[in-house]
């Protein structure tokens, strides 16, 4: 069945259609996505987001935003 899905994705894509696979990348987190990333557009798209307590790079997902303070995840905790 992924072997079909797969297929059809690619006819879809060749025609224009990116419909399914838009719908597909929107179940995967930002990490997930820039792992499948080439190097070179990793290095271009890195973690934009900076934890004001660690000081790492992150994605969006892995970010708590608050009114006075942008924690990672791991230290809004």
């Amino acid at each position: 069945m992924r072997d079909a899905l797969e297929a059809q994705i690619i006819q879809d894509g060749i025609s224009g259609d990116t419909t399914v696979l838009g719908e597909l990348l929107t179940l995967l987190t930002d990490r997930q996505i820039f792992n499948a990333l080439s190097d070179e557009l990793q290095e271009k798209y890195g973690g934009n987001y900076m934890c004001q307590n660690c000081g790492g790079g992150f994605f969006r997902d892995e970010m708590v935003f608050g009114d006075d303070v942008d924690l990672c995840v791991d230290c809004s905790i």
